[in-house]
């Protein structure tokens, strides 16, 4: 890539980044994040809560300091991810000490990604659906400090893309229980039925599986990687759309949904990325001249 390409490259996933963080920042400084499915789970913490603290099981779940430590934990992380996200915007290549932070802010979305998904019953795809939230600071950092060539870093991102469609995939299809959210979102915002918002989600699914080995096929990569874009955006959107356009508008509906948005606008952007890029790597590739003998 030029130097103009490659300043365009490192906006846009800088931008992806800010999304994620402010997004999870909005979230934990206001709302909640699944911390009490790892503090108030018994069968993990039972015996060194009560070797720790002398507090019996009940006491310590309904002890108003546990529900506070939590509140606090949870309020912790959201200015964390808010000086993330503002770091975001200024921390420029020289500043090879902010690396460690983003490698931090990765490991520390990584394990929220675990916590959702030990509240469903450890199902694997719950985790990996969070795939690229949880890889977007890593590949900024990987853009903006590292040597990496940036064919090796759009395969890794590429490589997020398809765990974290296929994974969405797994629930639109069926293969473990459909959400709830998912069907209301398709009712409300499509008009259709139930049987018909059914079937529009399994579609959709299917469309994830191929998406997934789709992106890595030469020919026809840019075509789904289109596709990735448009999906991403509008599930993205679709969190936000289905609760505040059908409901009469509020700012206190607005509060409560559009964070969510905000931290899935990637799903949408890094398939953005790759595909706008992906093209000029390979044209800058240097033909390889073979000599006749």
């Amino acid at each position: 890539m030029d130097e103009r390409s490659t300043h365009l490259f490192t906006l846009l996933l800088r931008i992806s980044c800010f999304f994620v963080f402010i997004g999870r920042a909005w979230q934990h400084l206001f709302w909640d994040a699944p911390f009490r499915a790892f503090f108030w789970d018994q069968q993990l913490l039972e015996g060194l809560v009560g070797a720790v603290t002398g507090l019996a099981w009940f006491e310590y779940v309904t002890h108003p300091a546990t529900d506070q430590f939590i509140n606090a934990l949870t309020r912790g992380f959201g200015v964390f991810y808010l000086l993330m996200a503002l770091l975001t915007l200024w921390v420029r290549p020289g500043m090879r000490w902010a690396a460690r932070l983003y490698n931090l802010s990765t490991f520390l979305l990584a394990v929220l990604a675990l916590l959702y998904c030990k509240e469903k019953f450890y199902q694997a795809a719950q985790f990996f659906e969070y795939a690229l939230q949880f890889l977007v600071p890593l590949f900024f950092s990987l853009a903006l400090f590292s040597t990496l060539t940036k064919t090796r870093l759009l395969f890794y991102m590429k490589v997020a893309v398809a765990l974290t469609f296929v994974s969405h995939g797994l629930y639109a299809f069926g293969f473990y229980p459909r959400p709830g959210v998912f069907l209301d979102m398709t009712i409300h915002i499509l008009g259709v039925s139930e049987e018909k918002a059914h079937q529009f989600l399994k579609f959709a699914g299917i469309l994830d599986f191929i998406l997934g080995v789709g992106i890595f096929l030469p020919r026809y990569s840019q075509y789904f990687l289109l596709y990735a874009t448009f999906w991403g955006f509008s599930t993205a959107i679709a969190r936000t759309w289905a609760n505040v356009v059908y409901d009469p508008f509020s700012l206190d509906l607005l509060h409560h949904y559009l964070y969510r948005t905000i931290y899935r606008l990637p799903h949408g952007l890094v398939p953005l990325v790759i595909g706008l890029f992906q093209a000029q790597v390979w044209r800058d590739r240097e033909p390889v001249s073979e000599e006749l003998t």
